[in-house]
């Protein structure tokens, strides 16, 4: 499991999202025994969407599931962070623009100003959309996400 800590070079298209992580996270107290942390940050989401999350690429080889700044993220192999999610709603996909175009139809917001980059924040349920159907989308959004990721060069 990825953390944040440790002597890692990461991936150049990951430094706009990694300061926007940052800046929300909270260090925990290493004397409360809460189990609600991931690493040495309290943990910024609910279980059940960390899991849903993770879950949305379940079959996907070379997918690196775990946690910076105690957000849940997935990263590719090259090491691009594609998703992560944050609060008890939000799954959070770096999509390609013809892709947000798409998701942004079906009720995602953009954090485009926010992480630079095309970040889409997505509901983890869609309020007029069978839980299925929605979820088919979102694993079909995350696996375009993770080959958006892959084709960002190392010279991003």
């Amino acid at each position: 499991m990825m953390s944040q800590s440790g002597n890692h070079n990461p991936h150049p298209a990951n430094q706009d999202i990694l300061k926007k992580l940052a800046r929300g996270a909270m260090l925990k107290n290493p004397l409360d025994p809460s189990p609600w942390f991931q690493d040495a940050y309290v943990l910024r989401t609910n279980p059940y969407l960390q899991d849903r999350l993770f879950s949305l690429l379940d079959q996907a080889t070379h997918v690196q599931q775990g946690a910076l700044y105690g957000c849940p993220v997935l990263m590719a192999p090259n090491g691009v962070i594609f998703a992560y999610a944050v609060g008890v709603t939000e799954i959070r996909l770096r999509l390609p623009a013809n892709v947000s175009a798409m998701a942004l139809e079906f009720g995602g917001s953009s954090l485009l100003e926010e992480a630079g980059d095309t970040w889409i924040t997505l509901p983890v349920r869609h309020p007029d959309m069978p839980s299925t159907h929605w979820k088919k989308r979102l694993v079909s959004w995350a696996f375009q996400a993770k080959q958006y990721a892959l084709s960002l060069s190392s010279c991003a």
